[in-house]
């Protein structure tokens, strides 16, 4: 081999390719070949060529480092460090520390650094502080304490000395409290974050309690400032949010690529990280809907109309449900609780009344949009990740979906048709209109038009008529009424009471606990028991996040439509109890993902959360400001990020009985 000419130097690149083309095992032994013969006058006795391969051993675990980090990819390690590369391996000797050359077997034994006593080990180690300087003896200590594998340890090194004397004090002081408390940590910003919204702080509440730890010397919450910058990772930018004394909008594009990216960046970053696909497409299951709520607060500020109010509010809004592989359908993350507004993000909000004309105009500005949108590329350490989104109307109840499917009775049947005593045929002729399938069921709502479908039969079980008329029949039904009424009173149920400006006090959990006990509600509606049974095996199934099995649903539905007309077929079931009997199985057949996912709770929960926030965390000065800050707050709150911080509240548990797993896949 040619010996290289003086003064040339080798340079990173040619290091490099010897490395990369010889084995693991060879490697060094093939990087001293290489370099040996351009330092051949550096190399004089055995201690030199000890140093000489110590400072190769080195240089190769620099690349071997920058090689794994880019995931052994030479496209991207020339593109970062190529730079590096072409930069000169500069080697230079570094003279012994000089020490009196010992005596054998003369005065006492030498201990080793380990062994030796604190004095011994600052003699010295102060030599070496006047042999190197401040610079060279910290980052030998990062290296040696990597190359002993305390990766951790080596970081945290490097960040203190490079941090500013102030940083180094924070660091210390936080150090001190969690050498007095293991378990205390201080909060992140997130965190605090995270729990500023899970405990609805205000302001002043937060620095409160901020202050009152400080004094005790536990420096556990960050300032507000800093959960300041933390709220404005949780929401799209300001630009693309649209706000009137009436209304407040963000875009749907740029909302949907703010929950994707936080979704996969935050969230699931460290999946994806594990992953091996190189470039995965994925996509992202929302279920979106729209619905009217009353009885808001009326503020005293003047409206740029004088004909509006703030009395009625018609929102819009959707819930990220699913993210999966789009070629495998390979579930990634699932939304732990699709039927809770903790994930529910608001796309706008208006302050009108609940009318067709504005149902139909809002839905299809929506459908523009989505027809519209373009996948989301997000980046997570140089690794590219589409993200498609596929959004499903469902969160709706019967009024949206006669409106969207041009139906203008309520009385009809918007998938069949059906009307009138047609709804309790025993043999169903009319052919159903399955795009009509993709509304979904609405099993909150479904449980309710259940519930006073099954209370309207006990008021009328002594005239057994539907349409209550002539002066006995009304009283009789009228005393009858009155009787249940009591006897659900008593035992804590208030049925069928009118409240002004929010409908009846016939609510969800109403409901719940109106078919939670079928034998206590058959006594006191007078009503089969079996009847009330299966019903509510049929609810549990339609509100549960359990796939169904269709073939057995549409069997058990079609038992209990017959009971149901056996008994009382005098009385003409109501459209969405129809529905479910007759269309269910096909509902739930056609729908993507398991239809309790697909209702419409998230939202109808969500009326009460805006009162709240609207009363409690938004500044008064103008309508405006109002609402913007409503919106704000409530895209923060259900923030995917920071409502993973939040802790959870513990599901009751509920046993499953052997008819309601019977009907399971």
């Amino acid at each position: 081999m040619d010996l290289p000419s003086a003064g040339v130097k080798p340079r990173r690149k040619e290091l490099f390719d010897v490395w990369r083309s010889t084995s693991q095992k060879k490697r060094l032994k093939s990087a001293i070949d290489f370099l040996k013969p351009f330092y051949t006058n550096q190399l004089l006795n055995d201690e030199d060529e000890k140093q000489f391969i110590a400072f190769i051993k080195k240089e190769c675990e620099k690349i071997r480092q920058k090689w794994v980090e880019k995931r052994r990819r030479l496209d991207l390690f020339r593109k970062f460090y190529g730079h590096w590369l072409e930069e000169e391996i500069i080697y230079e000797k570094k003279c012994p520390i000089s020490r009196r050359s010992p005596t054998p077997n003369v005065g006492r034994p030498k201990k080793t650094f380990e062994n030796s006593s604190i004095k011994s080990k600052r003699r010295k180690a102060k030599r070496l502080i006047e042999t190197y300087d401040h610079e060279e003896l910290t980052l030998a200590v990062q290296m040696s304490t990597r190359a002993c594998g305390k990766r951790d340890t080596a970081a945290l090194i490097k960040k203190v000395a490079e941090a500013s004397p102030k940083r180094a004090k924070t660091y210390k002081s936080r150090l001190q409290i969690i050498e007095a408390d293991p378990k205390l940590r201080p909060y992140t910003n997130d965190e605090a974050l995270a729990l500023f919204i899970s405990n609805k702080f205000t302001v002043q509440q937060y620095k409160n309690m901020q202050q009152e730890a400080k004094e005790r010397g536990f420096n556990l919450y960050p300032s507000y400032d800093s959960i300041l910058k933390a709220k404005q990772n949780c929401h799209p930018s300001v630009e693309h949010i649209t706000v009137t004394d009436i209304s407040a909008k963000v875009k749907l594009q740029p909302l949907l690529d703010h929950t994707a990216s936080r979704l996969c960046k935050d969230v699931l970053k460290e999946v994806f990280l594990r992953s091996d696909i190189q470039d995965p497409n994925y996509t992202l299951i929302y279920k979106w809907g729209c619905d009217g709520s009353s009885g808001h607060s009326l503020y005293k500020q003047p409206f740029e109309n004088p004909e509006n109010t703030d009395e009625y509010m018609f929102i819009i809004s959707m819930v990220p449900l699913r993210l999966i592989e789009t070629g495998t359908k390979k579930l990634i993350w699932q939304n732990p609780r699709p039927s809770s507004p903790r994930y529910c993000r608001i796309m706008k909000f208006v302050f009108k009344m609940e009318s067709t004309d504005l149902i139909q105009n809002e839905c299809d500005d929506i459908k523009k949009e989505i027809e519209n949108l373009t996948p989301t590329k997000v980046i997570i350490d140089d690794k590219t990740i589409t993200v498609t989104h596929s959004l499903i109307l469902s969160m709706i109840d019967g009024k949206v979906c006669n409106v969207l499917s041009g139906n203008k009775s309520t009385q009809k049947c918007y998938i069949c048709k059906a009307v009138g005593k047609d709804l309790n045929a025993i043999n169903v002729m009319r052919t159903p209109d399955t795009d009509m399938y993709k509304f979904g069921i609405s099993p909150l709502h479904a449980r309710l038009r259940t519930m006073e479908c099954l209370l309207n039969v006990a008021y009328r079980l002594d005239i057994k008529v539907w349409q209550v008329r002539g002066n006995d029949k009304k009283v009789a039904f009228k005393k009858r009424k009155e009787d249940i009424i009591k006897k659900f009173k008593d035992v804590g149920l208030i049925i069928d009471k009118v409240k002004p400006g929010f409908g009846t006090s016939n609510d969800g959990n109403t409901a719940r606990r109106f078919f939670k006990d079928s034998q206590a509600t058959a006594n006191i509606t007078g009503v089969d028991k079996t009847l009330i049974y299966r019903l509510s095996i049929i609810l549990r199934l339609l509100s549960s996040e359990y796939e169904i099995d269709p073939q057995k649903f549409q069997e058990y539905c079609d038992d209990t439509r017959i009971l149901y007309l056996n008994l009382y077929s005098w009385y003409i079931m109501p459209v969405t109890l129809h529905k479910i009997l007759i269309h269910g199985a096909e509902i739930i057949k056609n729908c993507i993902i398991p239809i309790g996912q697909m209702s419409e709770e998230a939202s109808e929960g969500q009326n009460k959360e805006i009162r709240k926030v609207r009363s409690g965390h938004t500044c008064k000065i103008s309508r405006v400001r109002s609402n913007f800050d409503l919106l704000k707050y409530l895209l923060l709150c259900s923030d995917p990020y920071i409502t993973q911080l939040c802790k959870l509240k513990k599901k009751k548990v509920t046993k499953c009985n052997k008819d309601f797993l019977q009907l399971l896949k």
